[in-house]
């Protein structure tokens, strides 16, 4: 047993979550990282951007959303979800990109301002605010990667597919 997420990911064939005592989820370490059933184990493992918000439609396999904090998203859900219901859209902040403004369009391209850079070697970390709501993404740190500084305007952006979308 271990607290150590990263220990329990790297070293366990299998993986339970518990809150207060009550069995939560259990998988492989690639189920639970990469599709938590459950908004506790969405913010409790791994680095993600959590958004409460409504299904207000679907078209194409696609689901918009509009999160409380205004931001319209665009998920690619395991499942069929009924428009109105409240849901979390879980983004893990590695596969969020930031790129300058006029990135190409795509359905979750949202215009932001840079607020923060934190350098950590092999990897950049850096929290956007677009708006009422923040957005957290972790880069890799290649060589000839765009450097952007607190200030910036950039465009942060993500796959629907990488948005999991989690009923309340």
């Amino acid at each position: 047993m271990t607290h150590d997420q990263e220990e329990a990911l790297t070293l366990s064939d299998r993986v339970v979550v518990m809150n207060h005592g009550q069995l939560v989820q259990q998988g492989t370490p690639i189920e639970v990282y990469e599709r938590p059933s459950h908004s506790f184990v969405a913010g409790f493992i791994g680095q993600s951007n959590l958004f409460w918000g409504f299904v207000v439609g679907q078209e194409n396999g696609l689901t918009r959303v509009r999160a409380e904090s205004g931001l319209n998203l665009v998920a690619r859900p395991d499942h069929p979800i009924s428009p109105g219901s409240r849901v979390l859209v879980v983004i893990k902040q590695s596969r969020v990109q930031i790129g300058p403004v006029g990135s190409p369009a795509a359905p979750n391209a949202i215009p932001a301002s840079l607020e923060f850079v934190n350098y950590l070697g092999p990897t950049v970390q850096y929290l956007c605010r677009a708006g009422e709501a923040r957005l957290a993404a972790s880069l890799p740190n290649e060589t000839g990667a765009p450097a952007f500084r607190p200030g910036e305007p950039v465009t942060v952006s993500w796959r629907p597919e990488d948005s999991l979308v989690l009923k309340e």
